[in-house]
């Protein structure tokens, strides 16, 4: 009888957990094409990279953790970079509040 009664739950939260991660992936969709279009708008020249003074012009975000996000030193740092160093600041904080 309890099998069945966590059987029930289980299947009445799939579609909410189905929904949930149909959002979430929205939520990145939008993320994206956002990030797209600002990092283009800030390439001013267009070769994929931006500058300091690029970010400080279209991304200052970007310009105020310009040099933790360029852990090279090159002087520039690409979308995929920009990416990462978000993607590494939200698993700490997620880390440091246990995930939640």
């Amino acid at each position: 009888m309890k099998l069945n009664t966590v059987t029930a739950i289980v299947l009445l939260a799939l579609p909410f957990a189905a929904q949930a991660q149909g959002e979430m992936a929205g939520r990145a969709a939008q993320f994206q094409a956002q990030l797209d279009k600002r990092f283009a708008a800030a390439d001013t020249n267009g070769d994929g990279r931006i500058t300091p003074d690029e970010a400080r012009a279209g991304m200052p975000m970007v310009a105020r953790q310009f040099d933790s996000i360029d852990t090279g030193h090159k002087g520039y740092v690409t979308k995929d970079e920009i990416i990462a160093a978000m993607q590494q600041r939200m698993m700490a904080r997620n880390a440091g509040t246990g995930g939640q």
